[in-house]
């Protein structure tokens, strides 16, 4: 008896090895959060006609600083993104997900509308709780 070469087919008719997604590069999705962020900290920076001088002036920063992030240097550390955020007086709003990330600053006057707000810590450790 002869052993057949060809992959198992399942009930759907496709061959198993193409069934399963392969997993997500950590290193491959990382890699895309600096550029996620310098869009979005230049698209809030020009939607206040702001230099870049004027958004270190605020931020409290050398120049250089904003130069780097709209550069695509490595993601600041949140409490450095949480003064990135009140200097574009805005709410940042990072999504992370297995292959991409997003960076959303949304100014003030509409954090809130059209998406449910989220607090953690309240419905157990690390629980969101939709309100």
């Amino acid at each position: 008896m002869t052993h057949s070469s060809k992959p198992r087919v399942t009930h759907t008719g496709y061959p198993r090895r193409y069934l399963r997604e392969p997993p997500a590069d950590p290193a491959y999705a990382e890699a895309g959060y600096p550029f996620a962020l310098r869009q979005a900290v230049y698209d809030r920076r020009t939607a206040l006609a702001l230099s870049p001088e004027e958004l270190a002036l605020r931020w409290r920063v050398p120049v250089s600083r904003v130069g780097e992030v709209e550069g695509a240097a490595p993601v600041p550390p949140l409490i450095a993104l949480a003064g990135l955020a009140s200097a574009l007086d805005a709410v940042l709003r990072i999504r992370l997900d297995r292959d991409e990330a997003s960076f959303v600053f949304a100014g003030r006057e509409g954090a809130g509308e059209g998406e449910p707000t989220e607090r953690w810590g309240e419905a157990g450790e690390g629980a969101p709780v939709r309100g």
